[in-house]
């Protein structure tokens, strides 16, 4: 039985009382839920009511309930939010290998330029970049050479995984050089 219900032996005008108490919130309190002019006797039955049938705690834990409900609400809300960015994630990283894969045998420098830009908004993406940089953990600082050989391995390993043809990879080094702000 929730605590906030009737409970046994509490009779419907008690309960009553009890759901005017639990109605203000957190900030309750007899006075407040009691109806303006009320008598000094109905103050008595509510306060009586309130002790014999544990009001305060009940109110606690109906709030603690509302509470909690919120919580799973918002963690509700947090969860789809995340499962759309993981979607939509998902989604531009494989429209980036689509266009890392791409090829025009009509305009094969324009493919290359689209691959190599692919290749590189892919690595962005994923937190690559051409600038050398160097963690620091509080005081440790990573060594930079051993980093920059780490991403060198791993950009290797991502340009393997796009499959490009050695053919492909030449024209991607080609388009760079002739044209470095790619």
């Amino acid at each position: 039985m929730k605590p906030w219900t009737r409970q046994q032996g509490e009779t419907t005008k008690a309960h009553a009382a009890f759901c005017a108490y639990l109605d203000l919130g957190p900030d309750r309190s007899i006075a407040k839920a009691l109806p303006d002019g009320a008598s000094t006797g109905k103050r008595r039955w509510w306060e009586h009511w309130s002790s014999k049938h544990d009001w305060v705690r009940r109110a606690q834990e109906y709030d603690a309930h509302l509470f909690n409900e919120k919580l799973a609400d918002r963690a509700q809300v947090q969860a789809l939010a995340l499962q759309h960015v993981f979607d939509t994630t998902s989604e531009t990283v494989a429209e980036l290998v689509r266009l890392a894969r791409f090829e025009d045998p009509e305009k094969p420098s324009q493919a290359a330029k689209v691959r190599f830009a692919a290749c590189k908004e892919l690595l962005g993406y994923i937190g690559i970049s051409s600038k050398s940089q160097v963690e620091v953990t509080g005081k440790v600082e990573v060594d930079a050479k051993q980093a920059a050989i780490d991403k060198v391995r791993f950009v290797d390993d991502v340009m393997n995984s796009l499959n490009l043809t050695e053919e492909q990879l030449e024209e991607l080094d080609a388009a760079l050089e002739a044209d470095p702000e790619l």
